[in-house]
């Protein structure tokens, strides 16, 4: 499982996907032709591009054009200052100075007109960082987060701090709005402000947007998943009283799972990438019988009986590649699942030449709540799609001296609804 996973993703890298474009030279002029689209979550620092289908790519970098257009998207090359330094809180810095470095890239334009609006994001700040064109210049939003401390009751606290330069900035930028003020007040450094504070500025002042990048939303999928179960328990145990879970051979076991899942398909990058809940149900029942013999009149039965069903909520990441009109997928996670109902028997029958008796108990002290890993391949056809996945959990057993690990594997077919 793990290598033909590993061979979804060596074919997602390699394959291509080319799409109408057009290439903006450096001397004014546009290329009508075919470029190598990614649906970008990282602004690209090149890109391939043909005139026809059946010419050999060039490859273009920012220094290289002026810009390219494709599948609704523009982006111009612009040379810009980036901030570097961290964002994350853990990682924040004391020093309040930017850390600037010039590079040549190609911006997103988000919005084009008048006052025009550009992104930028490269995998290796991963930081938003927007730009608003002065003249032919592309000026930084500038924005940063840094740690300060400040003496509180005899103790020095570490406290965030923001650079909010980026509301003056749009400001002086924005001013022929006489009421952009009231805007910028509470501006927050993201997308759907910066959208919203642009839309503002062009009914106050009666101008007209050129381009605009609509912003790609979380798509929500639902569907349900029916199927077969197969499996198997193992125990360990260093207690000589629960040595007759070791020794019994449990015979795996075949049961219906099934599940109603929402797939949450994350935007950019072609959506290949998504979040999956599902609520599943699954059960198992094993039984076994252990003879513990001393000699023919001196021995001990043990007849064991184990089987819960589960309702589990499974929270797994996936990735998907087209091949044609069909996907495949692989998918990992996690899975918390609640035992609803359960059987736990142990019948004792013990001889000792003429002394016979039977007991009957519960075969070990039990959990209700399993924990598994959880790793699948798959095939998705329109609607369609099938599934193998395998899971490995904590089973039921809660004594300290036994360990009991439950694998399953799962042959899922599945149906979407939207």
């Amino acid at each position: 499982m793990l290598i033909a996973g590993i061979l979804i993703i060596r074919t997602a890298v390699a394959q291509q996907n080319y799409q109408p474009a057009k290439i903006f030279t450096m001397n004014g002029d546009t290329v009508k032709g075919y470029l190598d689209y990614r649906n970008w979550g990282n602004n690209p620092y090149k890109v391939r591009f043909k005139t026809t289908p059946e010419s050999e790519p060039r490859i273009f970098k920012p220094f290289d054009i002026d810009g390219f257009s494709v599948k609704n998207e523009i982006y111009v090359s612009a040379a810009i200052q980036r901030e570097t330094s961290p964002i994350k809180t853990g990682e924040l810095e004391y020093d309040p100075e930017l850390q600037l470095e010039k590079d040549t890239v190609f911006l997103k334009a988000v919005i084009l007109g008048p006052k025009s609006l550009f992104y930028y994001k490269n995998a290796q700040e991963k930081k938003d960082q927007f730009y608003i064109r002065l003249d032919s210049q592309f000026q930084l939003l500038i924005f940063k987060k840094y740690l300060k401390g400040v003496e509180q009751n005899n103790t020095t606290r570490e406290i965030v701090f923001e650079n909010r330069t980026y509301i003056g900035q749009l400001r002086v930028y924005l001013t022929d709005c006489p009421t952009i003020q009231t805007k910028l007040k509470n501006l927050k450094y993201d997308m759907n402000h910066f959208i919203k504070l642009f839309h503002y500025y062009y009914e106050c002042t009666d101008m007209q947007i050129d381009f605009e990048k609509k912003i790609e939303r979380v798509k929500v999928e639902l569907g349900i998943l029916s199927g077969l179960s197969i499996a198997k328990v193992n125990f360990q145990t260093e207690s000589d009283i629960s040595q007759f879970l070791v020794n019994s051979h449990f015979q795996p076991s075949y049961n219906y799972a099934g599940a109603f899942f929402t797939d949450f398909v994350f935007p950019r990058n072609q959506r290949k990438f998504s979040l999956l809940v599902e609520l599943f149900y699954n059960r198992y029942y094993f039984t076994a019988e252990y003879t513990d013999k001393v000699n023919e009149d001196h021995y001990t039965i043990y007849t064991t009986q184990i089987g819960y069903s589960y309702i589990k909520q499974n929270f797994m990441l996936r990735f998907k590649y087209p091949v044609g009109k069909t996907y495949l997928f692989i998918n990992g996670g996690v899975s918390l699942g609640s035992a609803v109902s359960g059987i736990n028997s142990l019948k004792k029958y013990s001889k000792f030449y003429y002394d016979e008796h039977t007991t009957y108990q519960s075969a070990l002290a039990a959990r209700h709540l399993e924990q598994s890993l959880l790793l699948g391949l798959g095939v998705r056809y329109k609607w369609f799609l099938f599934e193998i996945r395998g899971e490995t959990g904590n089973g039921m057993a809660r004594n300290y001296g036994i360990k009991s690990t439950v694998n399953r594997i799962y042959f899922l077919l599945g149906f979407r609804f939207l």
